[in-house]
């Protein structure tokens, strides 16, 4: 088999795992299906500043583990 092949055949989730993500792909859908707008855009607005507050923190912390290396 080709190597590109073999690779995906590696990456290839099995039937079960694939139809349970699925489902929580459409609960998921369904939820944000059933929030007002504001409910959706507030869930975004606080979903990107708690990742923007963790690349903070980690960013923090990487400077404080290069100046314990120096």
């Amino acid at each position: 088999m080709p190597p590109l092949v073999l690779h995906v055949l590696q990456l290839e989730l099995p039937l079960g795992d694939m139809k349970m993500v699925a489902m929580e792909i459409e609960e998921y859908h369904t939820f944000l299906a059933q929030m007002s707008t504001f409910g959706v855009s507030e869930l975004f607005l606080v979903t990107i500043i708690s990742l923007w507050l963790l690349f903070q923190h980690n960013a923090q912390i990487l400077q404080e583990y290069q100046a314990v290396a120096d």
